[in-house]
């Protein structure tokens, strides 16, 4: 605020204005950043930056990432409270980090009792599988009407479906899971 701007002030005051008024010429004359709590209010403004999305290859976003809904999720699944959503897992049981498609088959238990192996789904999650099907997919809800609740999109170059060139497929968590009807 300039000598001017400052001088105009003071004689609205003095010529007994009221309190808005005198805000509304003291807010017209740039002087806002005076008042008490306004550098607070800034402080607290800059601090507020919208947080963004972090889609991955498959053109979801990975487990632990941000999401503002479900669809935004490979695993189709997004809790928390509003601004501060993560995407989430499901039917992990004991892989975590683990991976039948790099080697060695890692065992587990799936969620419905069956014995299993561990493979990563596109959402970077372990999940615990018991049957799969050759079918392209990106997410975990392209693969429910497959294979059924809990099924997941892994991504594992199985043999069988390589001639297909297919690098993702649907996995369930019970035998006989998967089919094609």
């Amino acid at each position: 605020m300039d000598r001017a701007q400052f001088g105009d002030l003071l004689r609205s005051f003095a010529a007994g204005r009221s309190r808005r008024s005198a805000l509304g010429a003291l807010a017209a004359a740039g002087g806002m950043a005076m008042l008490p709590g306004a550098a607070e209010a800034r402080k607290r403004q800059r601090k507020r930056k919208k947080k963004k999305l972090t889609f991955n290859a498959f053109g979801c976003v990975n487990v632990g990432g941000l999401c503002k809904h479900a669809g935004h999720c490979c695993s189709g699944i997004c809790h928390g409270k509003q601004g501060q959503k993560h995407c989430q897992a499901h039917d992990v049981s004991t892989c975590t980090g683990q991976d039948s498609c790099t080697g060695e088959t890692a065992q587990c238990t799936t969620t419905d009792g069956v014995g299993g192996a561990c493979f990563v789904t596109t959402g970077n999650a372990g999940h615990c599988s018991a049957a799969g099907l050759c079918f392209a997919c990106t997410t975990d809800a392209d693969c429910l009407p497959i294979c059924g609740a809990g099924a997941a999109c892994i991504v594992c170059e199985d043999p069988m479906c390589a001639a297909q060139r297919i690098e993702t497929n649907c996995a369930g968590t019970f035998n006989d899971a998967c089919f094609l009807g």
